[in-house]
């Protein structure tokens, strides 16, 4: 064998294995290009299914928020629509005939002169010439309506103010009004 066909052979042997070499990273090439597409088709599902439950729990907040946003408004209105009634309610006390008034005026001084000796009577200042009253004094005070009175030491004072009258129905009463009232 000459040195030509050795060199031939090695030649051919050494092409042999890099034909081999190749197909052998060529298959590795389109395995891994297949893995890596596997990987990202896994990762753009997984990314959907993220970008999926992101959007879900934003429209969750969103939706909670604006029931939130919705009983507040319908809380604040409620307010309003009660503090309307009251409101109502006083403008009537007001524009009570001088004679109501009067006849009102005279049930709340005979309640409290059986409760204590009356000396002081407070009423509103549109209200002093309606009250007839013996040795008690007479003033005015910044009130809706009603009487408040002292006895003569001042230790006692009944208010029968419509102020405080509708301050207590209020409070003891608004959730019946409430109920009432929506």
């Amino acid at each position: 064998m000459a040195l030509e066909d050795v060199k031939k052979e090695i030649i051919a042997k050494a092409e042999k294995e890099v034909k081999a070499i190749l197909s052998e990273a060529k298959a590795k090439e389109k395995e891994v290009l297949a893995k890596a597409s596997e990987d990202m088709d896994l990762l753009k599902i997984t990314k959907s299914a993220e970008t999926k439950a992101t959007i879900d729990a934003l429209h969750k907040r969103e939706i909670s928020t604006a029931n939130l946003n919705a009983k507040k408004i319908v809380m604040a209105t409620k307010k309003e629509v009660l503090d309307q009634a009251f409101d109502t309610a006083i403008e009537s006390i007001r524009k009570l005939s001088d004679a109501k008034k009067k006849t009102l005026l005279k049930k709340i001084l005979d309640k409290a002169s059986k409760e204590i000796d009356v000396e002081y009577i407070y009423c509103n200042s549109k209200d002093v010439k309606l009250i007839t009253a013996g040795k008690q004094k007479i003033l005015a005070k910044d009130i809706i309506g009603g009487l408040i009175l002292e006895s003569k030491d001042r230790s006692i004072v009944l208010d029968y103010s419509f102020d405080t009258m509708i301050e207590n129905v209020r409070s003891k009463n608004l959730q019946q009004i409430a109920n009432i009232l929506f």
